[in-house]
């Protein structure tokens, strides 16, 4: 029996669909197995590790890789690295970092006082974008004619902030610790992997008692657990491809890994405070509470962050002394925004805020050494 003709013209396109399609699969697996030959071949020839699988996009975003004034602490995941003294000879750009990552109120590294002030907090207290000698505690030194210690480092939480405190406190025995959170690192302390780095985080159990977790924080490597950059970081082919186009750094800038975990920063805040007072109480230390805000916050018509007033309040509540900068602050952008804007280093055309000036780490440095003096 014959096969009519309109028959045998949809058999013959149905079998050059069938080979096409075949085609297109076996090219494919051809392109597959020539990547994976050429994936596998770059990493020995590179010393691309196999084993265990890691983001090398998030291990090269690490913080530790990307800032070279930071190193790995087991407490508190990163401090800043002794021994820097860079632009020794400018007063207003001087960054110099001693003994224990302290950093110095004046260029030129030298020992660590004992039965000082210390001063713990992110890069707020640090003192980024100013001199060594501009930043609040190496003022608040000068005020007070008494010796202050900047323990801070930019990047910590909250709860980074507390566990410096208690590290530093019996290598250099302070007899006053001033603990300063930036109104965001409360929130900061919901996360376990922070801008491409381990941190030490807490919960609140049942009984209402905070527990430590990453303690010892693990370095930072990029495995699955610690890395939000995109999947293609899994392979080293595409990476290599794109260094090679000149594209790499472009590829890479802005993927930085930050990873929650399940938890309430302004409890674990609250609970972190607890606990500060109860440990300065037992080495009968004076302990300090101050809260700082960045610019960017519309002073406007708002009432303070529904994260930072609990805080505060908290502070008060646990009888901690406490300096409270957002006041001052609601004053100085009410005298008008320029006067607001002195306090601040300005980018983008005066239009995006930095860390403080000169002039707001005075402005923070008169109201600690207030709150001392009374």
């Amino acid at each position: 029996m014959s096969t009519s003709p309109s028959r045998q013209a949809s058999n013959g396109v149905v079998g050059k669909a069938k080979a096409f399609v075949a085609n297109i699969a076996l090219m494919a697996v051809s392109l597959l197995v020539f990547a994976a030959i050429t994936e596998i071949s770059l990493r020995l020839v590179n010393g691309i590790q196999f084993w265990p699988i890691v983001n090398l996009i998030a291990k090269d975003r690490a913080l530790l890789t990307t800032q070279t004034a930071n190193e790995y602490h087991p407490t508190v995941g990163w401090v800043l690295r002794p021994g820097i003294e860079g632009n020794p000879d400018d007063p207003d750009t001087s960054f110099t970092i001693g003994e224990y990552g302290v950093r110095m109120n004046e260029a030129g590294i030298r020992p660590v006082p004992s039965n000082a002030v210390l001063a713990v907090g992110d890069s707020f207290t640090a003192g980024s974008e100013v001199g060594d000698r501009w930043a609040w505690p190496a003022q608040l030194e000068r005020l007070l004619d008494s010796p202050v210690v900047n323990g801070a480092a930019g990047g910590w939480a909250a709860d980074q902030i507390v566990l410096r405190g208690e590290h530093l406190t019996p290598l250099i025995e302070p007899h006053t610790v001033i603990l300063s959170f930036l109104a965001d690192d409360i929130l900061r302390s919901q996360f376990r992997v922070y801008g491409s780095a381990n941190k030490p985080w807490f919960s609140i159990d049942a009984d209402g008692s905070l527990v430590h977790h990453n303690n010892p924080v693990p370095e930072f490597s990029g495995k699955p657990s610690e890395s939000t950059a995109p999947f293609v970081g899994y392979f080293y082919l595409p990476i290599w491809v794109m260094d090679r186009l000149g594209l790499g750094a472009d590829w890479r800038r802005g993927i930085d890994s930050y990873i929650k975990a399940d938890t309430d920063p302004v409890a674990v805040s609250c609970k972190l405070l607890e606990r500060a007072k109860a440990y300065y109480a037992k080495q009968n230390i004076r302990l300090l509470f101050v809260l700082q805000y960045g610019g960017h916050m519309n002073f406007e018509n708002t009432p303070q962050l529904s994260y930072a007033a609990p805080v505060v309040a908290c502070a008060r509540e646990l009888d901690i002394e406490t300096v409270d900068t957002y006041p001052a602050l609601l004053k100085a952008y009410q005298a008008g925004l320029e006067t607001f804007k002195n306090l601040y280093v300005m980018h983008d055309n005066d239009r995006v805020f930095g860390h403080m000036s000169a002039a707001g780490n005075a402005l923070v440095a008169e109201l600690v050494a207030n709150q001392l003096g009374d």
